[in-house]
């Protein structure tokens, strides 16, 4: 039934039809290329966000390393250079679609047209739910996708000025209220705040392969300042393909791990 409710996350996803599913994954990088390229104001407010890792004696070059190695983290210090989307059209394909640009907001304009289009069918199911978990409902799925992906995306619409969709909507909300949010590392934590672990540890220690050999997160930024974006483009769409199988990992699905993978890589 379109209702039918199960009791915690580790049921729904054994349960959940996979076409109910939209698999984020979000590449970012600092704002510019080097720290020296910052104004004076931004360099100082920089410092000043990273005062408790500079010494006294060497502060610009120590600001300028952890630029480099962190900026891109921070919403304030960095943006958005690609967004990958997945979605089951059926149990047996997913369809991954990837975009990148150097132009953040045309980034965001095509996010918003495509994630709109995906949660007009089940977004309103939330509506009348009461946070109560729903098979027929939509569930947005990432890793640290409730403190990193979805802040993220939330602020850099709003520094552009653009609409903040319905699922994006969370300030004032209760955690119960946000179980449209599927997070794997969530799901791999057990409530353990402490735990963090990379993407593709997660994938290793599930006993998946991940494709992802010769580049990780550290390089994105690098390789987007020497113009090698389909390489990006490639490394931000193995990370919703293995989104998806995680998943199904987790849910003890493995029978179904073996699907076709349609992809769509464009920078704009």
């Amino acid at each position: 039934m379109p209702d039918e409710q199960v009791k915690n996350y580790y049921e729904l996803i054994r349960e959940v039809p996979l076409e109910s599913l939209l698999f984020i994954d979000i590449e970012t990088v600092p704002q510019k290329a080097t720290y020296e390229e910052l104004s004076e104001t931004w360099k100082q407010q920089w410092k000043n966000k990273m005062k408790r890792n500079l010494s006294e004696a060497d502060q610009e070059s120590e600001a300028s390393v952890l630029y480099q190695e962190r900026a891109g983290i921070y919403p304030e210090f960095g943006k958005i250079i690609a967004i990958g989307v997945g979605a089951f059209e059926k149990p047996s394909k997913l369809k991954v679609s990837v975009w990148g640009t150097c132009n953040e907001k045309k980034l965001l304009e095509q996010f918003l047209t495509i994630f709109q289009k995906r949660i007009n069918k089940k977004w309103t199911n939330w509506n009348t739910s009461n946070g109560k978990l729903l098979k027929d409902a939509l569930y947005i799925v990432g890793h640290n996708i409730r403190e990193f992906d979805i802040p993220y995306l939330g602020r850099r619409l709003l520094v552009h000025g653009l609409p903040l969709p319905g699922p994006l909507q969370l300030l004032g909300t209760k955690p119960w209220e946000n179980a449209h949010l599927l997070d794997l590392m969530q799901l791999w934590s057990f409530g353990d705040k402490r735990n963090f672990i990379k993407l593709d540890l997660l994938a290793l220690t599930l006993g998946l392969t991940s494709p992802k050999s010769d580049m990780d997160g550290s390089m994105v930024a690098q390789k987007y300042y020497e113009g090698k974006h389909d390489e990006i483009l490639n490394y931000c769409a193995q990370d919703v393909v293995i989104l998806a199988k995680i998943l199904l990992r987790l849910a003890a699905r493995k029978t179904e791990e073996n699907f076709e993978i349609e992809s769509h890589k464009e920078w704009l």
